[in-house]
């Protein structure tokens, strides 16, 4: 839950269809990734950037090949192959959930 949806509606409606049976969203929160506003979202089982019709500038990955780490509303991920930052990330305070949830899932 968080404020001004609509900024974000087109990537709401596309999230369902990326999702896998069974799959389930557990953060939700907007963010960008450079000027690309977009939908972040933490499932069960994956990590989503969500950006306009989900082609470009979007991905998903699975939790755990994700490193992260939050400093206010910036998150940095660690992909492996390519460092992710995502920044005004809103509510700010779902970047260190995030964090929390993927350092647990570590640990």
């Amino acid at each position: 839950t968080f404020k001004r949806t609509w900024l974000v509606s087109e990537e709401l409606q596309l999230l369902p269809t990326l999702l896998e049976e069974g799959e389930v969203p557990v953060v939700l929160a907007k963010a960008s990734r450079g000027w690309k506003l977009g939908l972040l979202a933490l499932t069960d089982r994956r990590l989503h950037f969500v950006y306009g019709d989900g082609s470009k500038h979007s991905f998903a990955v699975s939790r755990e090949t994700v490193g992260a780490t939050a400093k206010g509303a910036t998150l940095r991920l660690d992909l492996g192959e390519e460092s992710v930052k995502l920044t005004d990330v809103d509510p700010k305070e779902q970047a260190a959930e995030i964090v929390r949830l993927l350092v647990a899932e570590a640990g």
